[in-house]
């Protein structure tokens, strides 16, 4: 699927050419693409055709440099070209639009990478024909960024739109099935894989490994709503389609978990202004007191899959504060709010969180569960390391399978790090 990790991205930005040019090279290169531009555009018009190939170019050795405000330049130009050719729904544009995502990544600009994102959507949406199954793939990268980002129930209510969409077409929505169950795992509601075991039983046919997935997806859910012995037979019929579902290590269960039980008893507190823009006490709701910036975390994210981008954008959620801005993670792989973060450590500590290591050792049980939870290496202050402890405790694993069967699993080892899990280029 889409979606890129850091690593990933800043690769494909710095290592646009295949070898690296010297200064020389670069502003020699530059000159030449800037003359050909400049030949064409008075030859053939500020809108030919002709200059959106030599515009790209331009965008991409501006990027190789890290030039990004030159390369954005570039790309628009060369955007406007092809509306003016090809229309506004040209697929043409789909890879300047991954550009221009790429480096607003980078930049840090996040807000700005999720509207060229939509763009993607509604671009590949808009020229395709409704009819066409392909759509369906739109759909799934879309609500795949959604999730990657914290929207989950934007990414929910997409998926509902492509799954209803694919049984219109006749085509297997089993995939959108999956995407829409972690979905709802990661936004911390109902375990309960209903939707996606009646999908599994409509469902007359699908591809052995969609298949396996969609079980596996399943057992996961069923760990997590406590129903260890139904999950135990959707691992075990994973495994009687697929090999590589039936013998597994054990790994941790994607999920977005409090870090504590938000009751009636701990209740908080916030000022709003009424319609004469007086100060009054509202009590806040438990997703309000999660998000909390003003306090030590709350809420953590375990990036099971490594496809989480270091940053959350506030979701479609009309309860929500107004005000929330996007936020920053920080940790690997628990991933945490960095401002609440902040609130829990010293200045001298916040300097050096890319140094932080915490290695921990634990045995996961039949049911997911984790037991003999011990920290075995450190350099992290106390605080961070209870901070670890308590997560862990509110963290299940798949547990390791053979011939499909869960089985203990002893000495588990994993290794917390708390560098910026987005940091740019």
């Amino acid at each position: 699927m889409l979606h890129r990790t850091v690593v990933g991205i800043c690769l494909m930005l710095v290592t646009a050419f295949t070898y690296a040019l010297t200064n020389e090279e670069y502003f020699a290169e530059i000159d030449r693409l800037e003359s050909d531009i400049s030949r064409l555009e008075r030859k053939n018009g500020p809108f030919s055709d002709l200059l959106f190939d030599p515009l790209v170019s331009l965008a991409e050795l501006h990027i190789s440099e890290g030039d990004f405000e030159s390369a954005t330049d570039a790309l628009h130009r060369a955007q406007n070209i092809s509306h003016r050719n090809d229309g506004v729904y040209t697929p043409r544009q789909l890879s300047l639009i991954s550009m221009m995502t790429n480096m607003a990544l980078a930049d840090g600009n996040y807000d700005e990478a999720n509207q060229q994102e939509k763009f993607r959507f509604f671009v590949t949406r808009h020229y395709l024909d409704e009819n066409d199954p392909e759509v369906l793939f739109a759909y799934a990268d879309m609500a795949q960024w959604y999730i990657n980002t914290g929207q989950s129930r934007r990414a929910r209510r997409l998926l509902k739109e492509a799954i209803a969409k694919a049984e219109r077409l006749d085509r297997n929505p089993l995939p959108l099935a999956i995407l829409l169950n972690k979905a709802r795992r990661l936004e911390g509601l109902s375990n309960n894989p209903k939707n996606l075991l009646a999908t599994l039983d409509s469902v007359e046919r699908s591809e052995r490994d969609t298949l396996a997935s969609a079980y596996l997806e399943a057992a996961d859910s069923l760990l997590l709503n406590r129903k260890d012995e139904q999950a135990a037979e959707y691992f075990q019929k994973a495994a009687e389609i697929s090999a590589l579902a039936g013998n597994d290590e054990p790994r941790p269960i994607a999920v977005r978990r409090a870090l504590q039980n938000l009751r009636a008893d701990n209740d908080r507190y916030r000022f709003e202004p009424d319609f004469f823009g007086r100060q009054r006490l509202e009590r806040m709701t438990t997703e309000e007191m999660l998000e909390d910036l003003s306090v030590e975390p709350q809420w953590f994210l375990v990036n099971a899959d490594q496809t989480q981008i270091g940053f959350t954008i506030p979701d479609s959620n009309e309860r929500s504060n107004p005000e929330r801005q996007t936020e920053r993670l920080i940790g690997d792989p628990l991933m945490f709010s960095e401002e609440q973060l902040d609130n829990l450590l010293p200045s001298s500590t916040k300097k050096r969180m890319h140094e932080l290591r915490i290695e921990v050792s634990f045995t996961v049980l039949t049911n997911g569960n984790l037991d003999d939870i011990e920290i075995i290496e450190s350099t992290a202050p106390t605080k961070l390391n209870r901070l670890i402890m308590d997560a862990l405790r509110r963290v299940y694993y798949r547990p390791a399978l053979k011939d499909g069967v869960p089985v203990e699993s002893r000495d588990v080892r994993l290794v917390q790090t708390f560098s910026s899990s987005f940091t740019g280029v």
